[in-house]
C-alpha cells in the first residue's frame, strides 16, 4: 500500500524557503507558502498572507491540510551592522513565539495525523558564550532580542515535543549563504567594499576584526540537512553547521579572485585592542551520526554561489 503523498508548507520566504521551494518543485512535491506581500511575486505555489500571530487564522488554515511537513522559517533577522529596535523585537515575538506557538498548539490538539514541523533556530543563542565549539547542550548565553526570541522558539518546540508529543524538530543554524542572501550580510557586504575600494583606488577595507573566523556553508547544504532531519522517525534538536572555521581573510582573498582583482587591497580592523578570540562554531557530530550527512565545504564554490 502506497503512503499518502506528503506536501510542504513553508512559513517565511527567505533564502532557505526559496531553496526548499525550488527543490520541492523539481521533485513534484506540492508546496504551500505563508509569506508577506512580496512573496506574492512568486509562482507555482499556493501562497497565503495570513497573520500567523492570529490563532484563529492559523487554525483555519491548517484544518484543511494533511500529511504536511511544515518548515518554520518566519523571522525578522538583522545583520551585525544593523541595530535592533522595538519594532523588530515585536515582529520577532509575533513570529518566533506567538506564530510558532499557534502552529504547535494546533498540532497538539488536532486529531490530524501526519503533521511534522521543523523550526529554524539560530546560533546567535550562543553569541555571548565563552566556549566553542557549541553543541546542543551548550549554555545558551546571548546579547540580542533576536537571539532571545529564537531561544524561546526552541524551548516552545521542546515543550510540545516532550510534554504534548508533537513532532517538532529544531535546527540550530550557523551561517549559511546563497545567491538569495541579503546585500548587507557578510560576503555581499565585503564584496561591495572590495569593488568600492577598486573603484576609488583605496588600499584598505575596514572590517570589525580582520582576524575573525566563521562557521559558514552554503544554504543548499543546510536545506539538505533540514530535509533529512524531517525524515527521521523521532524529532530532536540538532546543530546544523559546517563543523569548520573559515577565516575572514580567506573569504576576502577568495572574493578578490572571483572578481580577478590583482591590485593589492588589505583588510584593516576597526577594533583597537585585541579581544580574546571567541567563535560561533558548531559541533555537528550528533547530526552527522543521525542522518549520515556531512556538508561539502569548498570556499571557491561558496563564493561563486553567493556572487554569481
Amino acid at each position: 500500500m502506497k503512503k499518502n503523498k506528503r506536501s510542504i508548507l513553508i512559513v517565511g520566504y527567505g533564502q532557505d524557503g526559496k531553496i526548499l521551494h525550488e527543490k520541492s518543485l523539481k521533485k513534484g512535491i506540492e508546496v504551500f507558502i505563508i509569506g508577506n506581500k512580496n512573496t506574492l511575486k512568486s509562482h507555482k505555489a499556493k501562497i497565503s498572507t495570513i497573520n500567523i500571530a492570529n490563532k484563529y487564522a492559523v487554525f483555519n488554515y491548517l484544518k484543511y491540510k494533511n500529511n504536511l511537513d511544515i518548515y518554520f522559517f518566519a523571522t525578522h533577522n538583522i545583520s551585525t551592522t544593523q541595530k535592533e529596535n522595538k519594532v523588530i523585537f515585536k515582529k520577532n515575538i509575533q513570529s518566533n513565539v506567538l506564530g510558532l506557538g499557534n502552529f504547535l498548539e494546533f498540532m497538539s490538539i488536532s486529531k490530524k495525523k501526519g503533521l511534522k514541523l521543523f523550526y529554524a533556530c539560530s546560533s546567535h543563542i550562543f553569541e555571548n558564550s565563552k566556549k566553542y565549539p557549541q553543541n546542543e547542550n551548550s549554555l545558551k548565553f546571548f546579547k540580542t532580542n533576536y537571539a532571545l526570541t529564537k531561544l524561546l522558539g526552541l524551548k516552545l518546540c521542546e515543550y510540545y515535543r516532550y510534554e504534548r508529543e508533537v513532532y517538532c524538530s529544531v535546527g540550530i543554524l550557523y551561517t549559511h549563504v546563497s545567491k538569495y542572501t541579503k546585500q548587507n550580510f557578510l560576503i555581499k557586504e565585503l564584496a561591495k567594499k572590495i569593488l568600492n575600494a577598486k573603484k576609488n583606488g583605496s588600499k584598505f577595507i575596514n572590517v570589525y576584526n580582520k582576524n575573525s573566523k566563521i562557521d559558514i556553508m552554503t544554504a543548499k547544504e543546510a536545506v539538505v540537512a533540514m530535509e533529512k532531519v524531517m525524515s527521521l522517525k523521532h524529532p530532536d534538536t540538532f546543530i546544523i553547521s559546517s563543523g569548520k572555521l573559515t577565516s575572514l581573510k580567506d573569504i576576502f582573498l577568495s572574493i578578490l579572485k572571483f572578481y580577478k582583482i590583482k591590485r593589492k587591497i588589505f583588510l584593516k580592523s576597526s577594533i583597537k585592542k585585541k579581544n580574546k578570540n571567541f567563535y560561533l562554531f558548531g559541533d555537528n557530530k550528533k547530526l552527522q551520526s543521525k542522518i549520515k550527512w556531512k556538508p561539502k565545504i569548498n570556499l571557491k564554490d561558496l563564493i561563486n554561489e553567493v556572487l554569481k
